[in-house]
Formats: C-alpha cells, structure tokens, sequence
C-alpha cells in the first residue's frame, strides 16, 4: 500500500532539504509516489506553482521564482537584485546554459571582484561577493520587507571544519538542526560544532553581520565548495568567537510579539 503524502511528512523532507520557506498547500489525497501536480505557495514572495512531491523533492531548490529559474533578461536581474537591495551588477548571461542553471558573470558593487554563478545560486542559495561577503540574502530591507519572518526561531552557530589541507571556523544562521545544514555525507570536512544560540532569525543574523565584521581580516575562502562559505574565518579568533557566544543567553533574544 503506498504512503501518503502527509503535510507533515513533506515539510520534514524539505527541512532534510532546507526548503523550509516553501509549503505544499494539500496533499491529503496524494500517494508517493505519484505523478499528480500539487499546489505550492512560496512564502517568501508568494509565488504558486504545480509540481509533483517527487519533482520538488528531486531538486537543489524550493520556489522556482526565487531560483531564477524564470527567463529573465539582463535588466529584468538586474532590476530584480536592486529590489533586494543587493550589492551586485549582472554583467552578462553565458551562453548555452539554461533555467535554473543560467550561469551569468557577476561583479560586487563594494570591491568590483568579478565571478561567475548560477542565478539558482544567487537567488536561492543568495550567494554573495566571494571576496567581501557583502551580499546575502538578509539584510535591513529584507527585513523589513518580510517582518513576520524575524521572530522564526533560528540558531546563531560557530562550527570548525578540517581535513588534511584545510582548517577553518564558520559562524552562520540556521533555521533546523546544525546535522541537517550540514549533512556529513554532502561535505569534504569533519565539522565540529563549538557553540549555537536559540534565538530568532532577525537577532541570529545581526549577531553574524556583528561577528563578520569584527573579524573581518580573518575572512577565509574554503577550498572546497560549502553552502555560506564566505562566512568563514581563519583559526584565530576561534576562542574570542566561542566566548561571545557563550556570553549570549536565549532569554536577551526572546520572541517578540
């Protein structure tokens, strides 16, 4: 007998995912697998959409709008990361890629480096400026823009990752389990997790944005791709790190009502 696709069964699929921000609207009569469309709603922009579970739960993305896997010309982008108030300028799209794997050549607004990524990766994974980190997802506006979101609780983390070439730290924001952000199977490095805060999401990324900043010439580029890897720092302000968050209680960041 096939299972059904319970609403709760595929939220906790999409958490393994971390595509937590999209939602299947019913699924009460649908089997797995089954090759019958569901209504998805985004709840970051409000897009909808159909699609199969077994086609949602297949991809590297959630909301095909935020992907950016609409044909979008230069100026549509363009205009698109000037909404989002993100310090990149879209130079050119390459040639012969497609969809969600549209690869473009970006250039940071801040230090003018120059890189190339997949629109999937610069709307949805909201990958910034390799060198200066400048250009994330959150920030001010976003905020602003999505307030029922600050009080989502998160954790403020500091994880260190190692191997034979590479030792760094990592301090980020995490709205599921540090193990599910990270799966071991999906990284290069041993992780350690040195500290995390219950928090909220608003509070846990003003932390980061604080910590970033701090130690900015500590700022390290892995070798090796990992999700939020320009937030990473060399070993040395490990402890002074560590002790920051120590020092934070959950009570300071309490929900707010």
């Amino acid at each position: 007998m096939s299972k059904k696709w319970s609403n709760n069964r595929i939220d906790s699929m999409l958490e393994e995912k971390s595509a937590t921000f999209i939602r299947a609207e019913d699924t009460s009569d649908i089997s797995a697998p089954s090759i019958m469309p569901v209504l998805w709603k985004c709840l970051i922009c409000s897009h909808t959409w159909r699609a199969t579970v077994d086609s949602v739960n297949s991809m590297n993305s959630g909301c095909p709008k935020c992907a950016g896997n609409s044909r979008m010309s230069l100026s549509e982008i363009q205009k698109r990361l000037n909404k989002e108030q993100r310090e990149i300028i879209i130079d050119d799209i390459i040639p012969g890629s497609k969809n969600n794997e549209r690869k473009g050549i970006f250039v940071c607004k801040i230090c003018n480096t120059e890189w190339k990524s997949t629109l999937s990766n610069i709307f949805y994974n909201q990958q910034g400026c390799p060198k200066c980190n400048k250009s994330g997802r959150y920030n001010t506006a976003w905020f602003d823009s999505h307030p029922e979101l600050k009080t989502t609780p998160a954790l403020l983390y500091l994880v260190r990752f190692s191997n034979d070439e590479e030792d760094f730290i990592k301090v980020g924001i995490t709205r599921h389990n540090i193990f599910t952000r990270f799966p071991k199977y999906k990284y290069p490095y041993v992780m350690c997790l040195y500290q995390s805060v219950n928090t909220t999401l608003y509070h846990a990324w003003k932390e980061e944005q604080n910590i970033l900043q701090q130690f900015s010439k500590y700022l390290y580029l892995p070798k090796q791709h990992i999700g939020g890897r320009t937030e990473c720092l060399t070993l040395i302000p490990l402890q002074q790190i560590n002790q920051l968050l120590k020092e934070m209680t959950y009570e300071e960041y309490s929900l707010e009502r």
